[in-house]
């Protein structure tokens, strides 16, 4: 691990094409890479927490790869809903509505944008 400016820095790897996309994004802000990145990273650990506040009881149950979210419930009597797209909308199995809270939690999650546009490439 190296230091600089007193903190502690991890390297990662980003794939070629992931990154040359962020750098376009981050100079269109005015951005270095790496403020850009370590905004995104922040802004998603902010994201979690006010979640967490707002919708304590529900938390990411998991993820099928272009099919569904499973998000639990600590209310429900399943113990979770599954959240899917329908016509392009994200619904959920328990509510059986696209506006449920579940749906709301699950639209704020990274795996939403995956299903969304799993759902438009292949309908």
């Amino acid at each position: 691990m190296v230091k600089r400016g007193g903190k502690e820095i991890v390297t990662v790897d980003i794939e070629k094409e992931i990154y040359e996309n962020l750098k376009k994004k981050a100079e269109l802000g005015r951005h270095t890479v790496k403020e850009y990145i370590n905004n995104l990273l922040r802004t998603d650990i902010e994201r979690s927490k006010i979640l967490l506040k707002a919708m304590p009881r529900l938390s990411m149950g998991g993820y099928k790869k272009n099919a569904m979210i499973f998000v639990n419930d600590k209310s429900s009597e399943g113990g979770s809903a599954d959240v899917y797209v329908i016509d392009g909308k994200l619904h959920c199995d328990e509510c059986g509505l696209y506006d449920c809270e579940h749906v709301q939690f699950a639209s704020l999650q990274p795996e939403a944008i995956d299903l969304l546009s799993y759902d438009k490439k292949h309908n």
